[in-house]
């Protein structure tokens, strides 16, 4: 249901499109290629208006503040990833922006529960081990929302919720292994979704966020270090960090054997993912299903 807010006659200005997810595939490096095209304004923060009550009871017009520009644009959007999995943003993005386009960014849900992790744990906010973590996930013992790594890649029935309150051709599927490896292509696709001109070139070069710096050598001080509020301390939170991290160009895999549990869970979610989205099994840039 919409915040209990009157709208007067100059209704406030809302988003043309949202970026709903998913969490840890490249939602910010869209972003930020979008910022640079003319016709589009980007609300500058994940301003978690629907899946955050507080935020949703200021209502529309604290809403509408983020979409304020001065430049002349075509479109107006934001990018919230926790979207995708927030069990009432649907029927809360339904009651007060109806004709909205979603945007959704898919990654392989293996790497992406794994992106996830580490970056839980880099920030403090984890420290058990992936093993721990993900097959509590798989038992549904975890409740908190955030750590619910593993049930965050089932994207079918995530969409299935959406579809309930959007039609099909108000939502648009891109994937993550195609941006990172044809920008502009799929940037071209996403402008055609969008009903925007083409930019040429509109990729920035090399442009990616939130890489890893690393992991933590020692995972409980990191989670302990959070938990005191030491590790939000800018001088010393940063020296921890710097003392507690396992520099590292790319994140440790997940064991051999923690990952097929994961295929046989993601594999049937992942057939309804291509029924509900209309995508043709051999156009799936996920290398492991094929072998399924």
């Amino acid at each position: 249901m919409a915040p209990t807010e009157t709208v007067s006659s100059s209704a406030p200005v809302l988003p043309d499109f949202v970026v709903v997810g998913a969490m840890k595939a490249a939602t910010t490096t869209l972003k930020n290629h979008l910022i640079a095209h003319p016709d589009v304004h980007m609300a500058s923060d994940e301003i978690h208006f629907f899946n955050n009550d507080a935020n949703f009871e200021r209502g529309l017009t604290w809403y509408s503040k983020h979409f304020e520009t001065t430049e002349p644009v075509a479109i107006r959007g934001e990018k919230t990833p926790g979207y995708h999995c927030g069990t009432q943003v649907p029927e809360r993005m339904a009651a007060c922006i109806p004709l909205a386009k979603l945007v959704w960014v898919l990654r392989d849900p293996i790497r992406r529960a794994t992106s996830h992790y580490w970056y839980a744990m880099s920030r403090g906010w984890e420290f058990r081990s992936m093993k721990k973590v993900f097959e509590g996930d798989l038992q549904h013992l975890e409740k908190d929302v955030f750590r619910q790594f593993v049930r965050r890649g089932d994207y079918a029935a995530q969409i299935s919720n959406f579809l309930e309150f959007f039609p099909r051709q108000q939502q648009g599927f891109f994937f993550f292994e195609h941006l990172v490896k044809d920008p502009n292509r799929v940037l071209d696709d996403l402008c055609e979704f969008l009903e925007v001109p083409s930019i040429v070139g509109l990729a920035r070069p090399n442009h990616t966020t939130n890489r890893t710096n690393g992991i933590p050598i020692l995972p409980h001080a990191q989670w302990l270090a959070h938990r005191t509020g030491l590790l939000q301390r800018p001088l010393v939170g940063k020296i921890i960090k710097r003392l507690n991290t396992r520099r590292l160009k790319r994140y440790p895999p997940a064991p051999r054997e923690l990952v097929e549990q994961l295929q046989d869970f993601y594999a049937p979610r992942v057939r309804r993912l291509l029924e509900i989205i209309g995508l043709e099994e051999k156009n799936l840039p996920w290398s492991w299903f094929h072998q399924t």
